[in-house]
């Protein structure tokens, strides 16, 4: 493994610890119980992370390289197609600059959402699963391809007269 995918996974064991207050064993039945919590690889030589966030859905994200006109510039500026829109922009762990976007909005499945529902239902009495469609969870695959995407539109955007 490259240097900094080591690095990169020490950094997300470390965030997992501190993030994550109920085992993953107890979100349920369901994909995440068999894919990895993290992802690094490049791609057309940009590097590209996807890590589950703190709710248990995943968080892609692809460097922009200095030089890029995107580079250092604020997420809601630029214009991308990726699920939901762009909700990050900014130095990660390794020091370089990436964007990304998250699978934790309205009508995504978060994994970490019917535990919490039951719990609800044991405190209060309460319980609906009317918000809990688990067939709107993005999966690891979904996100890669998101990811990869983003990197396509990054090296488009650079040179927009190639096709």
């Amino acid at each position: 493994m490259e240097c900094w995918k080591e690095e990169m996974a020490k950094s997300c064991d470390a965030l997992f610890k501190r993030m994550w207050t109920t085992p993953k064993s107890e979100w349920g039945e369901g994909a995440w119980q068999n894919e990895p919590d993290y992802e690094f690889f490049e791609y057309q030589d940009h590097k590209i992370m996807i890590r589950r966030g703190p709710v248990g859905s995943f968080n892609g994200y692809a460097e922009v390289k200095e030089g890029h006109p995107w580079f250092a510039t604020d997420y809601n500026d630029i214009d991308i197609d990726v699920h939901q829109g762009l909700t990050f922009g900014g130095i990660l762990e390794d020091g370089l600059f990436y964007i990304g976007f998250d699978t934790a909005h309205y009508q995504d499945y978060c994994p970490i959402m019917e535990f919490h529902a039951k719990q609800f239902k044991e405190n209060y009495g309460i319980y609906s699963s009317s918000f809990i469609v688990k067939e709107n969870y993005k999966d690891i695959d979904f996100v890669r391809r998101e990811c990869i995407s983003m990197v396509d539109q990054i090296i488009k955007s650079k040179n927009p007269k190639e096709d």
